[in-house]
C-alpha cells in the first residue's frame, strides 16, 4: 500500500500541511482530492515546497467558484431538468491555474480527471513546454455522457459531472494520443475486501497487457476496419476486464451454513434498550445467534 497525504490542513485549501514530515513518514504524493482551494497564494507555497522535496501533487482541475454546488454540466438538459450546472470552462480555468503554478515552481503534477475538450489544449501546451505533467480520466467519462443522468439518476452525480457527447469523444481521442498520456482510472468497489488485492493485481495485469499491445493492435484494427478500430479495441479490453471481475466474483467462498443458523430478530422501530436485550438473549443461544 502506498500512501498519499493531504496537501493542505483539513483539505481546506488555506494552509499547507507539514509536507516534509509527511514525506518522511511515507507519503509519496499529496492531494486535497475533490476539494479545490481558492487561495492561489497558499497553493503556490505548497507547490514550491513539494517541488523542492521532489514529491508529486495530484490536483482536481476545477474553478472552485463556478463548480460549487454543481450537479451536472450546464446546458439545455440541465435547464430542462432544473439542475444546477457548471460550464466545461470551469475545468479549463482550474487546469490553467494549476499549470501556471507548475511552470512557476517546477512541480511534478498529476491532474486527476480531464473530462472536457476545452481542457485538452492546455494539457497539450504543458506537454510541449516540457512540464512534468500527467493526467487521468475516469471510465465513467469515457462511457457515459450528460444525458445518462436522465430522470434524476442520482447515482450518476459525479465530480466532475458527466459531460456532453462531444467532450466524451474528444477525451476518447486524447486517450489514443500518446502526447496526452491520459491514464484511465476505475473502481473495484464491487469486490469484497479479501478479493481486492488479488483483483487489483489481475486488473493491473490486464491493463498492462493492454498498454503494451494497444498501439499495435489498435493500428492493425484501424487499418482493417477503419476509424472504428480504436473503439473496437477499447470495447474488447473492457470486455476482458469485466470477464475477469466476473470470474473473481464466482470464486468467492460460500458462507458456512452454521453461520446462518440463528439470528436475533429486531424490529426496525425497536428502542436502544430493546436492541440490547435482544442481542443479550441471542448471545445466550450461541455465537452465531448474535450476528
Amino acid at each position: 500500500i502506498l500512501h498519499m497525504a493531504a496537501l493542505t490542513k483539513g483539505r481546506e485549501g488555506q494552509e499547507m500541511t507539514e509536507i516534509g514530515f509527511l514525506k518522511d513518514a511515507g507519503a509519496l504524493a499529496f492531494t486535497d482530492v475533490a476539494r479545490v482551494s481558492d487561495q492561489t497564494k497558499a497553493l503556490q507555497r505548497a507547490f514550491t515546497y513539494a517541488a523542492h522535496l521532489g514529491v508529486l501533487v495530484i490536483g482536481h482541475p476545477q474553478e472552485p467558484g463556478l463548480s460549487k454546488g454543481a450537479a451536472v454540466t450546464s446546458g439545455k438538459f440541465a435547464s430542462l431538468r432544473g439542475l444546477p450546472g457548471v460550464s466545461p470552462m470551469a475545468e479549463r480555468m482550474g487546469l490553467e491555474r494549476d499549470l501556471a503554478l507548475v511552470e512557476m515552481t517546477g512541480l511534478s503534477y498529476h491532474a486527476d480527471q480531464i473530462t472536457t475538450a476545452k481542457a485538452l489544449p492546455a494539457l497539450k501546451r504543458a506537454k510541449h513546454a516540457g512540464l512534468d505533467v500527467t493526467a487521468g480520466v475516469s471510465i465513467h467519462h469515457l462511457t457515459l455522457n450528460a444525458l445518462d443522468v436522465g430522470d434524476y439518476r442520482t447515482f450518476f452525480k459525479l465530480t466532475p459531472p458527466l459531460r456532453d457527447e462531444e467532450d466524451r469523444l474528444a477525451v476518447i481521442g486524447a486517450v489514443a494520443n500518446p502526447l496526452y498520456a491520459l491514464l484511465i482510472a476505475h473502481a473495484n468497489d464491487f469486490l469484497d475486501n479479501d478479493d481486492m488485492a488479488a483483483a487489483s493485481g489481475g486488473l493491473l495485469f490486464v491493463n498492462g497487457i493492454g498498454a503494451m499491445t494497444g498501439p499495435v493492435v489498435t493500428g492493425w484494427l484501424m487499418e482493417t476496419v477503419g476509424n472504428g478500430g480504436f473503439f473496437l479495441y477499447v470495447a474488447l479490453l473492457m470486455v476482458g476486464i469485466a470477464a475477469y471481475a466476473a470470474w473473481r466474483m464466482t470464486r468467492r467462498p460460500a458462507m458456512d451454513p452454521a453461520d446462518t443458523g440463528a439470528f436475533a430478530v429486531i424490529s426496525p422501530s425497536a428502542s436502544a434498550l430493546a436492541v440490547g436485550e435482544a442481542l443479550e438473549a441471542a448471545q445466550e443461544d450461541g455465537p452465531a445467534a448474535a450476528q
